[in-house]
């Protein structure tokens, strides 16, 4: 008797190697797909840009009223005290742009000498920390190296240092307003030009520089206070640890956050379909 005919062998999904465990299509990651400028995106690349660095040039007055307000609220419940005002020229408007009025001292020796004591010690105590913390390990030993440099250049130049306290707030404020206009030109050139919907650029973007309006006064409160209680000593490490890398690593981060939107073409794309 013979045998019946076998049925043909089914064929496997070709997308099986993309799901999840919902049975859902993982959509391919923004950097490993090809980009195509529509035309919308293109559009937003140039408009949107120049749309926000107007905006921002026009509620400059503003920003500035609501660091003051800030500032103050801060002076007031910690030294009882008030914001000051320096005046300064950005981009054609002059303005005041409020900073905390206080002064710091120049570090005694045996501060200097306690500084770097301290730092040589702590830098022989992450040898001994586990290998599972090696992320506290680095960022401690960059924090020392940081610290116990400051502290050897002022033992080699105690009676040099080229910042005032007011000097370095105003300066790093008026850095972080330039940062401020950069940040759509930015993001203009690394996420307007993603196929995301224009309610959605216009988000991230509000969402960056709101943060920033608000943590750049609070940022440079917290610099003020250390510095003036525990002199020009630790200003460069406020410098580099707390000043503009963080301002740079929270940009990133929020970016970060902004590309992990769905874009609006299907979750498909990139898949073969």
């Amino acid at each position: 008797m013979p045998n019946p005919p076998s049925s043909p062998p089914q064929e496997k999904n070709p997308l099986l190697r993309y799901g999840n465990s919902h049975g859902k299509i993982i959509p391919m990651h923004h950097a490993f797909t090809t980009l195509h400028l529509g035309s919308v995106s293109r559009m937003s690349a140039m408009v949107l840009p120049v749309l926000f660095v107007a905006l921002i040039w026009l509620f400059l007055p503003m920003v500035f009223e609501l660091w003051a307000h800030i500032c103050n609220f801060w002076m007031g419940h910690i030294y009882n005290g008030q914001a000051g005002y320096a005046s300064v020229s950005i981009l054609g408007q002059d303005l005041f742009i409020p900073y905390p009025a206080l002064d710091a001292q120049a570090p005694s020796q045996f501060l200097i000498r306690m500084s770097l004591f301290v730092c040589l010690i702590l830098f022989a105590v992450t040898f001994l920390l586990p290998v599972g913390s090696a992320p506290l390990k680095y960022f401690l030993r960059t924090v020392l190296l940081i610290q116990g440099s400051a502290s050897i250049d002022r033992m080699l130049s105690p009676h040099f240092f080229p910042y005032t306290l007011k000097i370095y707030l105003l300066d790093a404020m008026v850095q972080c307003v330039y940062m401020l206009f950069l940040m759509p030109l930015i993001l203009g050139m690394v996420y307007y030009i993603f196929d995301f919907t224009l309610w959605r650029k216009c988000l991230l973007t509000i969402m960056m520089l709101g943060y920033f309006i608000v943590a750049i006064p609070c940022q440079y409160m917290l610099h003020a206070y250390i510095i003036h209680e525990w002199t020009l000593l630790f200003l460069p490490l406020m410098y580099i640890l707390l000043g503009i890398v963080m301002d740079v690593l929270m940009f990133v981060s929020i970016y970060a956050y902004g590309m992990s939107w769905q874009s609006r073409k299907e979750a498909l794309q990139g898949r073969g379909i």
